[in-house]
């Protein structure tokens, strides 16, 4: 269960900054609840991606889906315990809670002939949306705010774009054996790389944008070292040769984490 936990505590982590940034203090039950849903949904894609995970990630076809039964009873107990959770502090993180499942069910089974991930850029767009939507609207549920909302969402979703992205560039291989149709196997690794260079430098003008409305400044330096961190792992990861598997999450799923406590010591020393 390592990649579904470390995932799980990388999806918390965003909604532990999405609080932050909008200002308003931590709501264990919503963090909790943010836990369990990414826990619920990618055990869930775990069970449904068996097929590119046999070529991606061998390990994982001989360990994790031993039992798909288990895996599912996770899953479901994960994603019910999270809106009861959710629940409790207001009705409204139900709906938002109901986000991810809606997308993960889009994105993991057929509808029609094909699943969303099947689509070029489908993966990305909906897990990129996913994550957003989530990290933006739970603090929502205590306190909305238009701008705050916008920029939250428009900084998790790039984020999360350039970061699927960067995990397809590992999986080049399974995909394109099992024909699932990403931006590194229309385009190449070497192309891909400079996409997603592009891709970050979007976060720029992001961060102008932030500055002009005075927002989230006492994080400015943080911010502005997640953006140079996205250069670091794409330039790293993207250069081609064979990196080993644990580097893509120990430097892209951990990014969040690093980034929560950063996020966390700013405003501790602020006072």
């Amino acid at each position: 269960m390592y990649s579904p936990l470390i995932v799980a505590v990388s999806s918390t982590a965003v909604a532990g900054i999405a609080f932050m940034l909008y200002g308003i203090s931590f709501h264990p039950a919503l963090l909790a609840g943010a836990f369990l849903v990414t826990m619920g949904v990618y055990t869930f894609n775990v069970v449904t991606d068996r097929g590119e995970d046999a070529v991606n990630m061998p390990e994982r076809e001989a360990y994790f889906l031993s039992d798909t039964n288990h895996l599912l009873a996770v899953a479901l107990g994960a994603y019910g315990g999270a809106l009861v959770l959710g629940a409790t502090v207001s009705l409204f993180a139900v709906p938002v809670l109901l986000v991810p499942l809606i997308l993960g069910i889009l994105y993991s089974t057929p509808v029609g002939a094909k699943r969303l991930k099947d689509y070029l850029v489908g993966k990305n767009v909906t897990v990129s949306l996913s994550f957003g939507m989530e990290a933006a609207l739970l603090p929502a549920v205590l306190g909305f705010d238009w701008l705050r909302c916008g920029l939250v969402f428009s900084f998790i979703f790039v984020k999360g774009m350039v970061n699927t992205v960067v995990f397809d560039t590992r999986d080049v291989a399974g995909d394109a054996a099992v024909g699932v149709d990403t931006i590194p196997v229309r385009l190449g690794v070497g192309n891909t790389k400079l996409l997603l260079l592009a891709l970050n430098s979007l976060l720029v003008p992001w961060l102008l944008m932030v500055v002009h409305f005075s927002m989230f400044i006492l994080y400015l330096p943080v911010l502005v070292f997640s953006v140079a961190y996205s250069y670091f792992y794409i330039l790293y990861l993207c250069r081609g040769d064979r990196i080993p598997k644990s580097h893509y999450g120990f430097l892209v799923d951990g990014e969040m984490i690093v980034l929560f406590v950063l996020f966390a010591l700013t405003a501790f020393l602020a006072g």
